[in-house]
């Protein structure tokens, strides 16, 4: 908002010659205010001095008790003690640090932070000095060994007013439950005056405290860790030293081998030094170490409590630690970890489903008293969307025709009585009943109970009977149907008094089956006369074979006594009018019942896809996750995709396929070796057999499929296009359903009727309602440039543009302009295109910028230009070598809804979202990177959200819309301190008082580097970006203005993590150098005493 004064007196049209309008008159740049981004490691300290402090005087205080043999005195006090003036010499070196990194800023830095710095380093000058000198007549006192004890209570008066004050404004300060009282006592300048000495007041930074809960919560987590460190410090690092040290100290007059500058007359200060150094390392870093045990843990225990399904750690010791607490906690959890698992869960997943993802609306109506008409009804709810998971894998290409037959789910919302489940889980049940039949000397009850032993099989026997009993109730007419009709009533009356194995011979039941698969085989081709024809023959087999072999004998004979049948069969009558099934559910139901009856062979291992089935069961466990109610489609939050894109691949063409590298393989070769399922299966889609690339180049229809094929399984720009455009599928799925199941009255649609999604995706009011509550804006910065020297990338992007019709472009435009003096200047134009209906780029909007936006790195400046064409309350920021899946798109109105959750004291501004990183399987360093990069995005990020310091790494997180492009937009584009310029996206949240989450229950795709020289540039770039962070002014208010265990887990999970690094390089450079040095000095002794044993021998 405009504060000033001037803006009032404009008019409109606006006055040239206003005052508000006016150029600023030119003059040199403006300089900083209160940071200097000096390039030091300083800034380590500066920004973290709490911390170092801290180890510093655990350290000295640990050393010094384990001098005195662990004995707590009054002698012991008095020399810990003396942490009190190491403590305010700390504080002003910090001090000293603020003044001296000040330095470029002194001419424009503010009056107030001036004085604040001169203020403070007058005082604690004064106070040190003032402290030290108090301790030294501590010492004399103690030295002196007489009764007067005066310094030492002034001491002890001092150190206490002093940590009394401390802990009064670092309560106010820092403590959830004191910012009441802190505020109450800003009105007093007094205490203003000294809060500000001991915190100076940011507006950026403010109120960056957390619910007492949240607080308790990572203060308990630390505590533990220091229960841990410092114990192990003291009994294993420090107290082992303190005799090897007092001994070295006690020699006297050694005769080293060359002049030695330090330790002569030092008590060997030198070797002192070579024995603790590795020590001091180890214990300034290895606190790290604690945090990665704790955090496995606790991320593990978070795992299991929120029926993950999958506790991942970075070493499998911890994985097994964690998977016995998953056995011993949660044994009672519904976790998918196999093919099998969801085989036998899958009865449960229709009321998962209905109840998770389906809006209240729908899953709260009325359920029936019977527990399978319940089933039944979920089922109808989960059915077309599951069938629509399955299609999207079949277009995929990870299952086969015959696959997707077995995977895809009836639509339950038919006449049938009972549930219909997908074929792979029926597939071969049949035959085994038929075994058990064959061989039942039992009753009915005693087969049935073991038939029912496996639920599938039970229903499969189910499915079949009332499968083949409309199936010939429907087909059939006259005397047919009379057969019909009497025969099931007699099966069915046996049936309910339990004798059926008394009317019929179970012996024949194979033989039964044999011919009714015979019916349904011509019944499942289109109609023609000839098949007519066949139908009937294979009507009048079946009776015969029913008639005289499969009924008992008084059946049989009241059958063949019949006369009114008697007359049809011998006028041939008898099945001569066949009713064809043409209606959409009879033949999906004949379809059925045929691949029960034929289907052999065991689908325990379908879909055979290893991602087929990850998708699957990730997408079937997260069902059982907590996560927020759905909201239809009409009242879900709109978001937004936004995909950042400079001159990566979009589309592989047919000569970058075809041609051989180095080694003489190509492209696609090499896919279709590592992928050969899918080879095949893409070869059956497109009506191919074996096929080289010459037969290809035939066909241009199958030449573009074959293109998206191989770019799909690359880390290509169509692939991260055709992944989020399932978001738009999705929700136009859903919009189309729920329209149906809520009974839509101008449709004449009721939930009772058979739903039929095949044209969802043409439906007006369905595809209106996903434009409303979705786009996506692929941010092409070059695009303009490609198109002029008609590069083959610009050729592509337009491609996409055509097929995906939500799909919008934005890229800046450089034109040749005139200046008002007739210069010739450069003028950069944002613009925002997409394709319209003859293929064309349409110019949507154009806004002229005021100069080149390129200032930094290059990526921030190609969100931020376009980030202004993105609409609704969301953003989700994907890179170009991502990727999505519809199961996980189907969840997205689940995870917006997060964004009116509760999650502490303040609304989510960032909902993190987990990722699966898609290129494992290509070699052996691809798969470690993916398991490094899978425990980060699930452990480590999971356990970071829980102690509210998890920040923006770069990944799918969705972003409050108006929070962020209101404070600074998503991204910071400052050069080189910048590199990683996601991360600031995070810092900037926290410091606006925003609340960054993480959800595991939706996932999307991600590539990673592959080869050696790729991962090491990419974990140079993480590092240097790292290194940088240390530089800003982000990192130094986060670490000042962060609670004190807050501030712990952001140090060792952001910068803190490669300082430990590097220190465990240190570290042992600094081991070995003081071994080579202790063992130089030890050459002449040894050589000594073996002379001396010579001797003693020789003489």
């Amino acid at each position: 908002m405009c504060r000033s004064r001037s803006c009032f007196e404009l008019s409109w049209p606006p006055a040239e010659n206003s005052k508000f309008l006016r150029k600023p008159a030119k003059r040199k740049r403006t300089g900083k205010t209160n940071f200097v981004e000096h390039r030091t490691f300083l800034h380590l300290y500066r920004s973290f001095h709490r911390l170092w402090i801290f180890l510093i005087l655990m350290f000295q205080c640990l050393t010094i008790i384990a001098f005195h043999h662990g004995k707590i005195n009054i002698s012991t006090i008095k020399v810990v003690l003396s942490a009190g003036p190491a403590f305010f010499i700390l504080n002003f070196i910090e001090c000293c640090l603020d003044v001296l990194l000040m330095f470029g800023a002194y001419k424009t830095a503010r009056g107030f932070a001036i004085s604040r710095l001169v203020i403070r380093f007058l005082w604690l000058a004064a106070i040190s000095t003032f402290v030290t000198y108090l301790y030294v007549k501590v010492l004399d006192e103690k030295n002196a060994r007489n009764n007067d004890s005066t310094y030492f209570r002034i001491y002890v008066l001092v150190l206490g007013g002093y940590a009394a004050v401390r802990l009064v404004f670092a309560s106010l300060a820092k403590i959830p439950a004191c910012h009441r009282l802190s505020n109450y006592s800003d009105r007093s300048q007094f205490f203003q005056f000294f809060k500000w000495i001991y915190q100076e007041r940011y507006y950026i930074g403010r109120g960056l405290y957390e619910s007492i809960g949240n607080y308790a919560r990572y203060v308990i987590f630390w505590l533990v860790i220091f229960a841990c460190k410092f114990p192990f410090a003291y009994y294993l690092q420090i107290r082992p030293l303190v005799v090897p040290t007092n001994i070295i100290v006690q020699l006297h007059d050694l005769q080293y081998s060359w002049h030695d500058f330090v330790s002569k007359g030092n008590r060997n200060a030198l070797t002192i030094l070579s024995l603790w150094a590795p020590v001091v390392a180890i214990y300034l870093m290895d606190i790290h170490i604690w945090y990665t045990l704790l955090s496995a843990l606790v991320g593990g225990v978070m795992g299991a409590r929120g029926r993950l399904g999958e506790v991942l750690s970075t070493t499998y010791a911890f994985v097994v630690i964690c998977k016995l607490d998953i056995t011993l906690t949660c044994a009672n959890l519904m976790q998918i970890r196999s093919i099998e698992m969801l085989h036998k869960r899958f009865e449960s997943f229709p009321e998962a489903f209905a109840k998770t993802l389906s809006p209240q609306r729908i899953s709260s109506r009325p359920v029936p008293q019977d527990s399978e008409a319940a089933t039944k009804m979920y089922a109808s709810i989960f059915s077309p969307f599951w069938n629509e998971i399955i299609k999207s894998l079949r277009e995929e290409d990870y299952i086969s025709n015959r696959e997707m037959d077995l995977l895809m789910m009836p639509s339950n919302c038919g006449t049938l009585r009972l549930v219909q489940w997908p074929l792979f889980l029926l597939t071969s049940k049949i035959m085994l009943a038929n075994d058990y039949a064959s061989d039942c000397k039992d009753s009915q009850k005693e087969l049935w109970h073991r038939i029912s032993k496996d639920e599938y099989m039970a229903y499969a026997v189910k499915e079949c009977y009332y499968s083949a009993e409309r199936i010939l109730k429907s087909i059939v007419d006259g005397e047919g149907k009379l057969w019909v009709d009497r025969l099931f009533q007699y099966l069915n009356e046996s049936i309910g008094r339990d004798s059926l194995l008394v009317t019929i011979n179970l012996k024949k039941l194979q033989l039964v089956q044999s011919r009714l698969t015979g019916l349904t085989g011509l019944l499942i081709r289109d109609e023609t006369a000839d098949r007519k024809a066949g139908v009937t023959k294979a009507l009048r087999e079946l009776y015969e074979v029913v008639t005289h072999e499969f009924l008992a004998p008084n059946l049989r004979e009241e059958f063949d006594t019949w006369q009114l049948l008697l007359r049809a069969r011998n006028d041939g009558r008898l099945f001569s009018n066949i009713l064809w099934p043409n209606d959409l559910e009879m033949k999906e139901q004949v379809k059925r019942l045929h691949l029960l009856l034929t289907v052999k062979d065991s689908a325990a291992n379908i879909p055979k896809n290893l991602e087929a089935q990850r998708r699957l069961q990730f997408f079937t466990n997260s069902l059982f996750m907590d996560m927020p109610e759905a909201k239809p489609v009409s009242e879900m939050i709109p978001f937004c995709v936004f995909t950042p894109y400079y001159s990566e691949t979009v589309l592989y063409s047919m000569s970058e396929l075809c041609v051989d590298n180095e080694d003489g393989i190509s492209i696609l070769f090499y896919l279709q070796k590592i992928f050969p399922d899918e080879w095949a299966n893409f070869l059956e889609r497109i009506g191919r057999g074996e096929s080289s690339e010459e037969d290809f180049k035939e066909s241009p229809s199958d030449t573009l499929e074959l293109r998206f094929w191989v770019s799909y399984r690359g880390q290509t720009l169509a692939r991260t296009v055709r992944g989020m455009m399932y978001y738009r599928r999705a929700l136009m799925l859903q919009s189309y359903l729920e329209k149906r199941y809520l009974g839509g009255i101008e449709d004449g649609y009721s939930a009772l009727e058979y739903i039929d999604t095949q044209g969802y995706q043409l439906s007006p009011d369905a595809r209106a309602q996903a434009d409303l509550k979705f786009t996506y804006v692929v941010s092409c910065q070059i695009y303009g440039q490609q198109k002029q020297r008609k590069a083959p990338e610009a050729a592509d992007i337009a491609l996409l543009l055509q097929r995906n019709e939500a799909l919008r472009v934005a890229f800046i435009h450089e034109e040749d302009g005139v200046s008002s003096d007739g210069q010739a200047i450069k003028e950069y134009h944002s613009k925002l295109v997409k394709a319209d209906i003859h293929g064309k780029d349409q110019e949507i909007y154009s806004i002229k910028l005021p100069g080149n936006p390129k200032l930094g790195e290059g990526k921030p400046e190609n969100q931020n230009h376009a980030i202004i064409f993105t609409r609704g309350d969301a953003i989700q920021t994907i890179d170009m070598n991502q990727d999505n899946y519809l199961e996980e798109a189907m969840k997205v109105r689940n995870l917006l809804e997060e964004f009116r959750g509760n999650h502490g004291i303040r609304y989510p501004t960032i909902l993190g979202v987990r990722e699966h990183v898609f290129t494992g399987s290509v070699s052996s360093l691809a798969s470690f990177m993916s398991k490094q990069e899978t425990s980060f995005v699930t452990l480590g990020q999971r356990v970071l959200a829980y102690l509210k310091v998890r920040m923006h790494y770069g990944h799918p997180d969705v972003f409050d819309r108006i929070f962020h492009i209101t404070r600074g937009g998503i991204s910071k584009a400052s050069r080189v301190i910048n590199i990683s310029e996601d991360i600031y996206a995070g810092f900037n949240s926290t410091l606006r008082q925003g609340n960054i989450t993480h959800h595991e229950y939706i996932q999307v795709g991600k590539g990673r580097d592959v080869g050696l020289n790729q991962i090491a540039l990419f974990e140079g770039k993480v590092a240097g970006g790292n290194g940088e962070q240390v530089l800003s002014r982000d990192v130094y208010r986060l670490g000042q203005l962060f609670d004190f265990f807050r501030m712990l887990t952001f140090f060792y999970t952001t910068v803190g993590y490669y300082v430990c690094t590097m220190m465990t390089v240190l570290t042992v450079y600094i081991f070995l150098y003081g071994r080579v040095y202790l063992v130089s000095i030890m050459i002449p002794i040894l050589l000594c005493f073996f002379l001396l044993n010579v001797a003693s021998v020789l003489y």
